[in-house]
């Protein structure tokens, strides 16, 4: 009686290891990542990091953004350091998403929200201050070696909402200043709708459209905004999934530039936005861009509710 328990203990054991090991296969096999593989995508930002050669550890008093998944550090003291193709500085690339008046701002806690007066100050300080906002065509002839002037930036806009359009648009084409807004094509909407500043509202097609005086546009792809399991879709969908949908944004957009949602890429990611065809891919890893980067993996720098003026002048302060 003991040997038959027995063997039928190990006959279950065996079941059980050859059901993983199916399993396993079967996730490989469709291009959905492994539990194991999930958790290796999520030192995407340790290996950008590793390899620009910055610091791995994190800052203390970080705050997770809970409109993009990017992380906040409240007190980031930024370093002034010379810019130019030999220097330790570079571009800095500005990061927005959405910006409300003061009065009207109810996502308060929200580190992607920014108050209408703070982005006109910083807006006038750079005009003001004559700094040279770069385009695209511009900051890709850097990348590889052109020249640009000393006091250059470049401004940058993720997910496409409403208030782009409402605010960001106007101030900017006040200035003459160009940007880059990347959009979430899948929630564009097809006419306008009224402005509601309590909501979370997205651009429509005619928007998108009016603004081309000012904006560029990249993908942040046309439905993977979300997560799947906890992780970002463009982590955890399968293959087809994510370069079916990263192609369905570039043809919409007819763009080579893209940024990540929630900042989030692995090496799949990035062959995947190849063989769609994109040239350059942005993170929210907060350093500059500068001549000989990955073109997959270039940082940019988020600018927060509580970044006040003499942070914003250290952030873009490109020269001493």
């Amino acid at each position: 009686m003991k040997k038959t328990k027995i063997t039928a203990i190990v006959a279950l054991a065996i079941t059980v290891s050859v059901s993983a090991l199916l399993i396993v296969f079967h996730s490989a096999a469709n291009g959905k990542p492994t539990v194991n593989q999930k958790r290796n995508t999520l030192n995407s930002v340790n290996m950008a990091k590793k390899e620009r050669k910055v610091p791995t550890d994190k800052p203390k008093d970080m705050q997770k953004n809970k409109l993009s998944g990017i992380s906040m550090n409240k007190e980031r003291n930024m370093p002034v350091l010379l810019h130019n193709l030999s220097s330790k500085r570079g571009i800095p690339i500005l990061l927005y998403h959405h910006i409300l008046k003061r009065s009207e701002n109810t996502f308060t806690r929200d580190p992607a929200v920014i108050n209408l007066e703070a982005f006109e100050e910083q807006m006038k300080y750079l005009y003001d201050l004559k700094y040279h906002i770069a385009t695209m065509a511009e900051l890709e002839s850097y990348l590889h070696g052109g020249e640009v002037p000393n006091k250059t930036v470049v401004i940058s806009f993720d997910d496409g909402l409403k208030t782009n359009y409402i605010y960001a648009y106007p101030i900017l084409k006040k200035y003459n200043f160009r940007a880059i807004n990347f959009l979430i094509t899948g929630r564009l909407a097809q006419k306008p709708v009224p402005f509601q500043p309590e909501k979370l509202q997205y651009l429509s097609w005619p928007e998108v459209d009016a603004m081309r005086d000012v904006f560029e546009y990249g993908s942040h792809t046309n439905a993977l905004h979300d997560k799947v399991l906890g992780f970002p879709g463009l982590i955890a969908e399968p293959d087809q999934v994510i370069l079916n949908d990263l192609t369905i944004s570039k043809n919409l957009l007819k763009t080579n530039f893209f940024a990540y949602p929630f900042g989030a890429f692995n090496d799949r990611a990035i062959r995947l936005l190849k063989l769609a065809g994109y040239q350059y891919a942005f993170t929210t890893i907060p350093v500059d861009a500068r001549f000989g980067d990955n073109p997959y993996t270039i940082g940019r720098i988020a600018i927060y509710p509580n970044t006040d003026l003499d942070q914003f002048i250290k952030i873009v302060q490109t020269i001493k």
